[in-house]
Protein backbone atom coordinates (compact mmCIF):
# COMPACT_ATOMS: atom_id res chain seq x y z
CA UNK A 1 0.00 0.00 0.00
CA UNK A 2 2.85 2.48 0.86
CA UNK A 3 4.92 1.56 -2.18
CA UNK A 4 1.84 1.71 -4.34
CA UNK A 5 1.03 5.83 -3.30
CA UNK A 6 4.97 6.43 -3.64
CA UNK A 7 4.39 5.30 -7.56
CA UNK A 8 1.15 7.24 -7.84
CA UNK A 9 2.53 10.27 -6.24
CA UNK A 10 5.77 10.26 -8.53
CA UNK A 11 3.94 9.14 -11.76
CA UNK A 12 1.94 12.76 -11.22
CA UNK A 13 4.93 14.55 -10.68
CA UNK A 14 6.30 13.44 -14.25
CA UNK A 15 3.03 14.15 -15.49
CA UNK A 16 3.21 17.71 -14.38
CA UNK A 17 6.86 18.17 -15.39
CA UNK A 18 5.60 17.22 -19.11
CA UNK A 19 2.93 19.86 -19.30
CA UNK A 20 4.86 22.49 -17.85
CA UNK A 21 6.94 22.07 -20.97
CA UNK A 22 4.00 21.51 -23.30
CA UNK A 23 1.94 24.51 -22.57
CA UNK A 24 4.79 26.72 -21.28
CA UNK A 25 5.00 30.49 -22.51
CA UNK A 26 7.24 31.11 -25.82
CA UNK A 27 10.20 32.92 -25.18
CA UNK A 28 10.26 36.35 -25.79
CA UNK A 29 11.32 37.93 -29.03
CA UNK A 30 13.53 41.03 -29.75
CA UNK A 31 11.68 44.23 -28.36
CA UNK A 32 8.44 41.86 -27.15
CA UNK A 33 6.65 42.07 -24.11
CA UNK A 34 7.42 40.03 -20.91
CA UNK A 35 5.36 39.13 -18.20
CA UNK A 36 6.59 39.67 -14.82
CA UNK A 37 4.31 37.95 -12.53
CA UNK A 38 4.06 39.60 -9.18
CA UNK A 39 2.07 39.21 -6.02
CA UNK A 40 -0.36 42.00 -5.16
CA UNK A 41 -1.74 42.42 -1.85
CA UNK A 42 -4.86 43.58 -0.95
CA UNK A 43 -6.08 44.30 2.50
CA UNK A 44 -8.23 41.54 3.52
CA UNK A 45 -7.69 39.87 0.82
CA UNK A 46 -5.23 37.19 -0.26
CA UNK A 47 -2.03 37.80 -3.06
CA UNK A 48 -3.24 37.28 -6.29
CA UNK A 49 -0.26 37.54 -9.41
CA UNK A 50 -0.57 40.91 -11.01
CA UNK A 51 1.03 41.38 -14.17
CA UNK A 52 3.08 44.02 -15.55
CA UNK A 53 4.20 45.01 -18.99
CA UNK A 54 7.73 46.10 -19.56
CA UNK A 55 9.67 46.32 -22.82
CA UNK A 56 12.86 44.64 -22.82
CA UNK A 57 16.03 46.11 -24.06
CA UNK A 58 16.82 45.22 -27.91
CA UNK A 59 19.42 42.98 -28.57
CA UNK A 60 22.77 44.68 -30.21
CA UNK A 61 22.69 44.34 -34.20
CA UNK A 62 18.87 43.71 -33.98
CA UNK A 63 17.12 46.66 -36.44
CA UNK A 64 16.16 49.93 -35.04
CA UNK A 65 13.72 52.17 -35.80
CA UNK A 66 15.07 55.29 -37.35
CA UNK A 67 14.82 58.25 -35.67
CA UNK A 68 11.77 60.62 -36.08
CA UNK A 69 12.99 63.66 -38.23
CA UNK A 70 12.66 67.32 -36.39
CA UNK A 71 9.54 69.64 -37.95
CA UNK A 72 11.57 72.62 -39.50
CA UNK A 73 9.22 75.51 -39.03
CA UNK A 74 9.88 77.77 -41.84
CA UNK A 75 9.16 81.49 -41.10
CA UNK A 76 8.48 83.39 -44.32
CA UNK A 77 9.49 87.14 -43.99
CA UNK A 78 7.35 89.80 -43.39
CA UNK A 79 7.00 91.92 -46.09
CA UNK A 80 8.50 95.35 -46.17
CA UNK A 81 5.51 98.25 -45.30
CA UNK A 82 5.40 100.47 -48.53
CA UNK A 83 7.46 103.55 -46.68
CA UNK A 84 4.73 106.93 -47.85
CA UNK A 85 7.39 109.80 -48.17
CA UNK A 86 5.53 112.74 -47.23
CA UNK A 87 6.41 115.80 -49.79
CA UNK A 88 9.18 117.92 -48.68
CA UNK A 89 10.78 121.38 -50.09
CA UNK A 90 13.94 119.44 -51.07
CA UNK A 91 12.02 116.95 -53.20
CA UNK A 92 10.23 119.78 -55.42
CA UNK A 93 13.79 121.59 -55.97
CA UNK A 94 15.74 120.47 -59.57
CA UNK A 95 19.75 120.72 -58.63
CA UNK A 96 20.65 123.93 -57.96
CA UNK A 97 22.48 124.73 -61.21
CA UNK A 98 19.66 123.66 -62.99
CA UNK A 99 17.20 126.46 -60.88
CA UNK A 100 20.20 128.70 -60.95
CA UNK A 101 20.08 129.13 -64.85
CA UNK A 102 16.64 129.66 -65.02
CA UNK A 103 16.76 132.32 -62.51
CA UNK A 104 19.53 134.03 -64.62
CA UNK A 105 16.86 134.12 -67.50
CA UNK A 106 14.52 136.35 -65.78
CA UNK A 107 15.11 139.83 -67.46
CA UNK A 108 15.53 141.22 -63.47
CA UNK A 109 17.33 140.81 -60.59
CA UNK A 110 16.96 142.63 -57.26
CA UNK A 111 19.96 143.97 -55.66
CA UNK A 112 19.54 145.76 -51.65
CA UNK A 113 20.97 149.08 -50.75
CA UNK A 114 20.37 151.35 -47.66
CA UNK A 115 17.89 148.85 -46.55
CA UNK A 116 15.77 149.59 -50.27
CA UNK A 117 15.17 146.93 -52.89
CA UNK A 118 16.68 147.61 -56.06
CA UNK A 119 15.21 146.06 -59.94
CA UNK A 120 18.06 145.78 -61.90
CA UNK A 121 18.97 143.85 -65.13
CA UNK A 122 19.99 140.51 -65.21
CA UNK A 123 23.57 140.43 -66.47
CA UNK A 124 24.73 137.58 -69.18
CA UNK A 125 27.11 136.44 -66.95
CA UNK A 126 26.66 136.86 -63.07
CA UNK A 127 30.09 137.70 -61.18
CA UNK A 128 29.26 138.18 -57.08
CA UNK A 129 28.51 135.29 -55.08
CA UNK A 130 26.68 137.63 -53.28
CA UNK A 131 23.22 136.66 -55.31
CA UNK A 132 21.10 133.91 -54.43
CA UNK A 133 18.30 132.13 -56.82
CA UNK A 134 15.02 132.05 -55.58
CA UNK A 135 11.96 130.34 -55.81
CA UNK A 136 9.76 133.28 -55.83
CA UNK A 137 6.68 131.04 -54.64
CA UNK A 138 8.76 128.60 -52.50
CA UNK A 139 9.74 125.53 -52.34
CA UNK A 140 8.48 125.19 -48.43
CA UNK A 141 5.03 126.62 -49.09
CA UNK A 142 4.20 124.59 -51.63
CA UNK A 143 5.48 121.69 -49.88
CA UNK A 144 3.14 122.35 -46.67
CA UNK A 145 0.15 123.15 -48.79
CA UNK A 146 0.62 119.69 -51.10
CA UNK A 147 1.02 117.61 -48.03
CA UNK A 148 -1.53 119.08 -45.87
CA UNK A 149 -4.06 118.70 -48.94
CA UNK A 150 -3.15 114.66 -48.32
CA UNK A 151 -0.84 114.73 -51.54
CA UNK A 152 2.13 112.51 -51.62
CA UNK A 153 4.83 111.73 -54.79
CA UNK A 154 3.00 108.45 -54.83
CA UNK A 155 -0.42 110.01 -54.87
CA UNK A 156 0.35 112.53 -57.62
CA UNK A 157 2.32 110.00 -60.29
CA UNK A 158 5.16 110.64 -61.70
CA UNK A 159 3.81 112.66 -64.72
CA UNK A 160 1.75 115.41 -62.25
CA UNK A 161 4.81 115.26 -60.01
CA UNK A 162 7.27 116.20 -62.94
CA UNK A 163 4.74 118.97 -63.83
CA UNK A 164 4.82 121.07 -60.71
CA UNK A 165 8.55 120.60 -60.48
CA UNK A 166 9.17 121.90 -63.81
CA UNK A 167 6.37 124.76 -62.84
CA UNK A 168 7.74 125.96 -59.46
CA UNK A 169 11.42 125.40 -61.03
CA UNK A 170 10.50 127.82 -64.13
CA UNK A 171 12.36 130.97 -65.10
CA UNK A 172 8.88 133.09 -64.26
CA UNK A 173 9.07 131.60 -60.61
CA UNK A 174 12.94 132.43 -60.89
CA UNK A 175 14.77 135.63 -59.94
CA UNK A 176 18.16 136.62 -58.63
CA UNK A 177 17.92 137.98 -55.22
CA UNK A 178 20.29 139.62 -52.95
CA UNK A 179 21.26 136.78 -50.27
CA UNK A 180 20.39 138.27 -47.40
CA UNK A 181 16.95 139.44 -48.89
CA UNK A 182 16.77 135.45 -49.78
CA UNK A 183 17.47 134.26 -46.41
CA UNK A 184 14.95 136.92 -45.04
CA UNK A 185 12.25 135.85 -47.10
CA UNK A 186 13.03 132.61 -46.08
CA UNK A 187 12.55 133.14 -42.60
CA UNK A 188 9.60 134.96 -42.94
CA UNK A 189 7.61 132.23 -44.90
CA UNK A 190 9.08 129.22 -42.69
CA UNK A 191 7.12 131.40 -39.79
CA UNK A 192 4.15 132.00 -41.34
CA UNK A 193 4.40 128.20 -41.76
CA UNK A 194 4.17 127.63 -38.71
CA UNK A 195 1.80 129.87 -37.24
CA UNK A 196 4.15 132.51 -36.17
CA UNK A 197 5.13 136.20 -36.87
CA UNK A 198 7.73 136.37 -38.66
CA UNK A 199 10.28 139.11 -37.32
CA UNK A 200 9.63 142.84 -37.95
CA UNK A 201 13.58 143.00 -39.45
CA UNK A 202 12.98 140.05 -41.33
CA UNK A 203 9.76 141.32 -43.11
CA UNK A 204 11.18 144.76 -43.71
CA UNK A 205 14.27 143.35 -45.47
CA UNK A 206 11.87 141.05 -47.87
CA UNK A 207 8.86 142.75 -48.11
CA UNK A 208 9.68 144.71 -51.24
CA UNK A 209 10.76 142.01 -53.19
CA UNK A 210 7.59 139.98 -52.00
CA UNK A 211 5.43 142.81 -53.29
CA UNK A 212 7.17 143.51 -56.74
CA UNK A 213 6.85 139.77 -57.10
CA UNK A 214 3.45 138.93 -55.85
CA UNK A 215 1.77 138.03 -59.38
CA UNK A 216 4.43 135.68 -60.50
CA UNK A 217 3.86 133.87 -57.36
CA UNK A 218 0.29 134.32 -57.60
CA UNK A 219 0.62 132.95 -61.13
CA UNK A 220 2.41 129.62 -60.26
CA UNK A 221 0.59 128.60 -57.02
CA UNK A 222 -2.43 128.72 -59.39
CA UNK A 223 -0.48 126.46 -62.09
CA UNK A 224 0.14 124.23 -59.65
CA UNK A 225 -3.17 123.92 -57.91
CA UNK A 226 -4.42 123.41 -61.95
CA UNK A 227 -2.49 120.48 -62.29
CA UNK A 228 -3.35 118.84 -58.51
CA UNK A 229 -6.58 119.97 -58.39
CA UNK A 230 -7.80 122.18 -55.45
CA UNK A 231 -6.77 125.39 -54.97
CA UNK A 232 -4.53 124.53 -51.39
CA UNK A 233 -1.45 125.87 -52.97
CA UNK A 234 -2.76 129.74 -53.41
CA UNK A 235 -4.46 129.62 -50.20
CA UNK A 236 -1.24 129.25 -48.21
CA UNK A 237 0.56 131.21 -50.52
CA UNK A 238 -1.74 134.36 -49.57
CA UNK A 239 -1.95 133.45 -46.03
CA UNK A 240 2.48 133.65 -46.44
CA UNK A 241 1.86 137.05 -48.35
CA UNK A 242 -0.52 138.46 -45.52
CA UNK A 243 2.36 137.41 -42.64
CA UNK A 244 4.46 139.91 -44.30
CA UNK A 245 1.83 142.39 -45.25
CA UNK A 246 2.38 142.43 -48.73
CA UNK A 247 -0.70 144.50 -49.97
CA UNK A 248 -0.50 146.45 -53.08
CA UNK A 249 -0.08 150.16 -52.51
CA UNK A 250 0.86 152.43 -54.52
CA UNK A 251 0.92 156.19 -52.77
CA UNK A 252 1.36 159.28 -55.10
CA UNK A 253 -0.86 162.03 -55.76
CA UNK A 254 -1.28 164.35 -58.67
CA UNK A 255 1.28 166.80 -57.98
CA UNK A 256 4.01 164.73 -57.62
CA UNK A 257 2.52 162.54 -60.75
CA UNK A 258 2.88 165.93 -62.74
CA UNK A 259 6.48 166.53 -61.16
CA UNK A 260 7.81 163.02 -62.26
CA UNK A 261 6.60 163.40 -65.64
CA UNK A 262 8.62 166.54 -66.25
CA UNK A 263 11.40 164.99 -64.64
CA UNK A 264 11.79 162.01 -66.41
CA UNK A 265 12.70 161.01 -69.93
CA UNK A 266 9.96 160.60 -72.57
CA UNK A 267 7.67 160.39 -69.91
CA UNK A 268 8.66 157.36 -67.54
CA UNK A 269 7.14 158.08 -64.04
CA UNK A 270 8.80 156.78 -60.80
CA UNK A 271 6.03 155.32 -59.06
CA UNK A 272 7.25 155.17 -54.95
CA UNK A 273 5.22 152.40 -53.20
CA UNK A 274 4.66 152.11 -49.50
CA UNK A 275 7.69 149.50 -49.82
CA UNK A 276 10.46 151.79 -50.51
CA UNK A 277 10.79 150.02 -54.17
CA UNK A 278 10.73 152.32 -56.94
CA UNK A 279 8.70 150.94 -60.06
CA UNK A 280 9.09 152.71 -63.75
CA UNK A 281 5.66 152.92 -65.28
CA UNK A 282 4.57 154.60 -68.49
CA UNK A 283 3.49 157.83 -68.30
CA UNK A 284 0.33 158.19 -70.74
Amino acid sequence: MRWSLIFYLFAAFVALVALDGTFALPAPRDGALTLDARAVTRSGRGAKPGYNLRKTPVRAGAAAKPPARKKVSIKTPAKKAKVILAIKAGNLKKSSGTYRKAAMKNPHMYAAKGGKIQKLKTPAKMVSGQFHADHILEAQTAAKALAGAGHTPTSLGKQKWNKVKNVLNAPKNMAMLAGDVNTAKGRVCKAGLNGCAPKPADVKLAQGYMKDTKSRGKETAAEIDKIVGGNAVQTKHNQILGKAGVKREILFMQKEWRENVGNTPRGVLVVHNSDGMDNRTTAQ
